[in-house]
């Protein structure tokens, strides 16, 4: 086989990846958005990584407010996944016809995650046209122990913008 033969593209689509619900909040005003490139980094102390657009408006809420949430999303829920895929102002408590509640450091949790964490920003790395941002957990929520969804399992696909 010849090097750059193929697509980069079509060898990175095999990666397996979860598929999760990042929060924010700034001003006490929340913001979701779906996210697949995140990764737990560290187990001492325990460290979440998340790659976000340097173009996105989640980028600036969790640039101002220092903390993001990670909802994992459960398997089998893809109405929920794609609830997410564009998001709307939040309705009292709720946001896309979800339920929320504020953790700690007011990052978003949903109540329909199987878990959720809340993440203090400890560290971030400009990586291309994301941004890693690095977090240590400061809140974590069990809601059930089912398996989480997975990029593949969505049939959704994670690509470049058209400019």
């Amino acid at each position: 086989m010849k090097e750059g033969s193929i697509d980069h593209s079509q060898v990175l689509r095999q990666f397996p990846y979860g598929l999760y619900v990042l929060g924010a909040s700034r001003n006490g005003h929340p913001l979701f958005i779906l996210a697949n490139w995140v990764s737990q980094v560290s187990f001492s102390p325990p460290l979440i990584a998340a790659a976000i657009e340097v173009e996105g408006k989640m980028h600036q809420y969790i640039s101002d407010s220092g903390c993001f949430s990670v909802n994992v999303l459960p398997g089998g829920r893809k109405e929920l996944a794609l609830a997410f895929l564009k998001s709307q102002e939040p309705i009292g408590g709720t946001v896309n016809g979800y339920s929320f509640q504020p953790a700690k450091h007011g990052s978003p949790l949903l109540d329909e995650a199987s878990s959720c964490v809340e993440c203090k920003v400890v560290a971030r790395l400009e990586t291309g046209d994301h941004t890693l941002f690095v977090g240590q957990i400061t809140q974590s929520v069990l809601h059930t122990h089912a398996h989480g969804m997975t990029l593949k399992e969505s049939g959704l696909n994670y690509q470049k913008k058209k400019s």
